[in-house]
């Protein structure tokens, strides 16, 4: 039996209206990373120059909550439809 979904990572392309939309959702910003990158994160990801704008979120305040990472890249930039809220 699945308890809970303790964390995923949500790609969008429009990062503020994807934020309020998770906000409505009742997830709360636990970490603003504003602007994220750098080599050690490009190399990881085998991303060149992987740049993107990040918050940390939380569902509650539970500790088996559900966490959820929103970024939208800003290098690449992306413009399918894959993570769009």
């Amino acid at each position: 039996m699945i308890e809970s979904i303790f964390h995923i990572n949500v790609n969008c392309t429009n990062f503020d209206r994807s934020l309020e939309f998770y906000k409505t959702l009742g997830f709360t910003v636990t970490r603003d990373l504003n602007e994220v990158g750098s080599e050690k994160l490009s190399r990881g990801l085998r991303i060149p120059d992987g740049r993107g704008r990040a918050v940390l979120m939380i569902l509650g305040d539970n500790p088996r909550s559900t966490r959820l990472d929103l970024i939208e890249w800003k290098n690449p930039k992306h413009a399918g439809m894959c993570g769009r809220a």
